[in-house]
């Protein structure tokens, strides 16, 4: 009977869990211990490590079965200051000055002081923050390169340097749980949780189209990104 991929990964992670830290296996080590094909070793392995470094934390809820992102993905942090930020607003639905977000929800961990370019984000004179249209389509083209790292990763097994920037968002890559958060509560204690807003992406599609001459294979959404 063909085993169930989940049983696969689960037989593969428990297996693994019972070798030494910092030892070097070999995929024949490791296909020997578990009696998986090689090849089936060699995908499951980098199934797990493209998952810790791209996907979001997860869980699922009990009663709906739902899934709820409870964290965005740490690989968003090796972005710099502006492009996390575009991310942060594109994530949030930012798009218009009716779903924009206030300045003062937007905090970094390093106290530095906002400066977005005018070119991708406009500041409203309520002191809010939402994209442009080029907003958009950069926010669109800093996933398409984490896609295009992603398949770079699994098609050639290329090593993934994230070098982290120091700074980051932390509401945006923070839970309420995280012990840097609770460090710094009472400096953002009115800031914990950004408005969700929703809004299609249709105005922005065809200008990818046009730019890339590849259309869009779906709409990008807070669920999907990651």
């Amino acid at each position: 009977m063909k085993r169930k991929p989940i049983h696969i990964l689960a037989g593969l992670i428990n297996a693994m869990n019972s070798l030494d830290k910092d030892h070097k296996y070999s995929i024949n080590e490791i296909h020997e211990k578990t009696e998986y094909h090689w090849t089936t070793v060699s995908d499951y392995v980098k199934l797990i490590i493209l998952a810790k470094k791209f996907a979001p934390d997860l869980k699922i809820d009990e009663k709906s079965k739902g899934i709820i992102i409870t964290n965005q993905s740490p690989y968003f942090k090796k972005f710099n200051l502006l492009e996390q930020l575009i991310l942060y607003l594109f994530i949030s639905k930012a798009f218009n000055e009716e779903s924009a977000i206030k300045k003062n929800k937007i905090i970094f961990s390093d106290g530095s002081k906002l400066n977005p370019s005018e070119e991708f984000i406009t500041e409203t004179s309520n002191r809010t923050f939402y994209l442009t249209l080029k907003g958009k389509f950069k926010a669109q083209g800093i996933l398409a390169s984490i896609y295009s790292e992603m398949g770079d990763y699994i098609e050639n097994n290329s090593k993934i340097h994230s070098k982290k920037s120091k700074v980051w968002l932390l509401n945006f890559y923070e839970n309420e749980t995280s012990s840097l958060k609770n460090k710094m509560r009472s400096k953002i204690e009115s800031e914990q949780k950004v408005e969700q807003k929703s809004n299609e992406l249709d105005e922005y599609q065809s200008l990818f189209a046009t730019h890339t001459g590849t259309p869009l294979s779906g709409k990008i959404s807070n669920e999907s990104i990651a």
